[in-house]
């Protein structure tokens, strides 16, 4: 039916412009950093090479292009969407009362110095550990549960796509005399 039709072309839109906004903030904190821009491109080199385009296939194998994909989200911080108590619950000493709406406060879990070493400090290797990557328990950049982000897969996977491709076929910089600039984002409630 026709609303079944709007909510699909939504959901198309909303995940276009969540994948733009990620490649956007990949590219800006990588140009920022260029030692991290030119280990991507040298694992690009030996992982692809410059002669057949990057497929979903090679992403396991690319440690960490992965890396620097879950650095870019954690400094990232992308608000998520708020749940309902399904239960009455204690939380550690927290009363939760059924209907009550959760929100996650993702960018403390995201930026907290109890949670991550030198956490303002971009720094995709702290994902990888004795060779593999890591993904923390605190960090989920799509939420958790039943309720995570449908399109989860399809972000990372277009990204992943998207940055090896460009990565591969340019070499980009900023140029000469320019400063980088990433402006911090800002999340608020309002009513």
């Amino acid at each position: 039916d026709w609303q079944t039709i709007l909510y699909i072309v939504e959901d198309l839109l909303g995940g276009s412009s969540a994948i733009g906004n990620i490649v956007m903030r990949f590219l800006g904190y990588t140009l920022q950093h260029p030692q991290v821009l030119h280990t991507l491109q040298a694992e690009i080199d030996a992982k692809i090479g410059r002669e057949r385009a990057p497929t979903l296939n090679d992403r396991h194998n690319m440690l960490y292009s992965q890396a620097v994909l879950y650095e870019v989200l954690r400094l990232t911080s992308s608000p998520i969407v708020p749940h309902v108590a399904s239960e009455d619950a204690t939380i550690g000493d927290y009363f939760v009362e059924k209907g009550s709406i959760i929100f996650v406060n993702n960018f403390e879990m995201n930026s907290s110095p109890d949670l991550w070493d030198e956490p303002q400090k971009f720094q995709p290797e702290r994902f990888i550990v004795d060779g593999c990557l890591k993904k923390p328990a605190h960090f989920i950049p799509f939420s958790t549960g039943k309720r995570a982000c449908v399109g989860s897969k399809v972000v990372t996977n277009i990204t992943f796509i998207v940055i090896t491709t460009l990565l591969q076929r340019y070499n980009i910089a900023i140029p000469e005399g320019v400063k980088p600039d990433l402006p911090r984002g800002k999340i608020s409630l309002e009513w």
